[in-house]
């Protein structure tokens, strides 16, 4: 399948965003624990490391997300057997990724339950913003790539494709896409500026 356009510039938004997610976890999961604020640290360290346990699925995520894109980009004819078999393989990730992040979430929400933890709190904030962030792009990354799959199936069984209207929808999903990144990006960023200037770890 051909197609005019492409998100190729959003792969590595979202290998990015991934990855800048797991290295803040390991990062935190490389401190110890002491003083007034153990109960606080030791939560954020747990959601961390739920993180950390993601990275083989979120490896296989991308991955997956790379070789459709590059299906799509080469001059031969795709069929939707070989769309599908990696839209199974990412769907599959993509449950325990998101599953994932609502552990991770519900640890970082116990610690905006606790007094006298001020910088803690603020950084989990920042994480769980991420991380429904995150959450959204993983889902829209799917729609995005089940839609390619549908165009596919439908040219397979001679079915007529709107052209104009295909190009319009892949267009609307690149804007989402790109506007998540930035935000899943930002959000990273800044939970590592607030850990750097407040010394969190």
């Amino acid at each position: 399948m051909k197609r005019k356009g492409n998100i190729k510039n959003h792969v590595s938004h979202l290998l990015f965003s991934i990855c800048l997610f797991i290295l803040l976890s390991f990062a935190f999961c490389l401190c110890g624990c002491g003083g007034d604020k153990d109960k606080a640290k030791q939560l954020v360290i747990s959601g961390e490391r739920i993180l950390i346990s993601l990275k083989s699925d979120s490896e296989n995520f991308t991955k997956g997300f790379t070789d459709v894109q590059k299906l799509l980009e080469s001059q031969k004819q795709i069929s939707s057997t070989e769309i599908s078999a990696r839209l199974n393989m990412m769907d599959e990730s993509a449950k325990r990724i998101v599953s994932g992040y609502i552990k991770a979430r519900k640890e970082f929400s116990k610690v905006l339950g606790l007094k006298g933890v001020t910088d803690y709190a603020n950084y989990s904030e920042l994480r769980i913003k991420g991380l429904e962030k995150l959450t959204e792009l993983t889902e829209k990354t799917l729609n995005y790539l089940h839609f390619v799959e549908e165009i596919v199936v439908r040219q397979e069984k001679g079915e007529e494709v709107d052209p104009v209207e295909s190009f319009t929808r892949i267009q609307q999903f690149a804007k989402a896409f790109d506007q998540l990144s930035k935000e899943v990006d930002k959000l990273a960023e800044d939970a590592n500026d607030l850990r750097k200037e407040k010394r969190l770890f």
